[in-house]
């Protein structure tokens, strides 16, 4: 029987972690819907119309990686929404899937998949990205978010800490190998008047190399504020 975890579907969530099997109906469509084939299980589905979890140990982003990315390579590449949206979501999401920063935030991945939902030509363009859509606007996870910041001191450097911490999250402070760097010191003075607890690192390296041993399965570390910042963080990454 395929008992549902948690997902989406037709716009109703349905959530049943923490119960057991047994303690949860099975919905009047999923009857039988538990194989592809003998032996193999169906752990997820993705579809036009939402998405299901059946196995909780399935990684919500990777299977909405391996979706997109399967739509990008279906796309019949006629027009730029669906032909580029597919390729851009798909990569950003493969980012965050490994750990490593992505090239988009949730919120320009939710922009493009609204995009190619509204304007691509064909069927695929236009409902790939409503199971992305559904996980983002109903049930997306509750990720952890870590920030490494660094400025330079041209910049106005304290209006744009205000601007990324907004939304809240773990900040780590630390400076960048250029005599422009502000030090992280002055950084965490301000995110202290601000009433916001920060931690600091002498230099991007050990930055990395903490906010990766803090990392759990669901973190998603961001390097910004500085291109001298992120030059050190692709050095300190090899």
């Amino acid at each position: 029987m395929a008992h549902v975890v948690y997902g989406v579907w037709d716009g109703v969530v349905h959530d049943h972690r923490g119960l057991a099997p047994g303690a949860v109906a099975v919905l009047p469509g999923l009857q039988g819907f538990d194989e592809f084939d003998e032996g193999n299980h169906i752990r997820a589905f993705f579809g036009d119309r939402g998405f299901f979890v059946f196995d909780p140990d399935v990684h919500l982003i990777d299977a909405l990686w391996r979706y997109m990315d399967k739509a990008a390579e279906q796309s019949c590449g006629k027009c730029t929404p669906c032909r580029m949206g597919t390729q851009l979501v798909s990569q950003a999401l493969d980012a965050m899937r490994h750990g490593k920063p992505s090239p988009l935030s949730l919120d320009d991945i939710e922009a493009l998949a609204e995009q190619m939902a509204t304007t691509s030509l064909c069927g695929l363009g236009q409902t790939c990205a409503n199971s992305l859509l559904a996980a983002l606007h109903r049930h997306f996870p509750d990720y952890r978010r870590q920030f490494i910041l660094g400025f330079s001191r041209e910049k106005d450097w304290p209006q744009m800490l205000r601007q990324l911490t907004a939304d809240g999250g773990d900040f780590l402070l630390t400076a960048a190998q250029s005599p422009r760097a502000v030090s992280p010191e002055a950084m965490q003075a301000e995110l202290h008047a601000l009433g916001m607890q920060s931690v600091t690192a002498p230099n991007v390296a050990m930055a990395l190399q903490q906010a990766l041993c803090d990392a759990g399965e669901h973190t998603l570390i961001c390097v910004t504020g500085s291109l001298f910042l992120v030059g050190d963080t692709l050095k300190a990454m090899g």
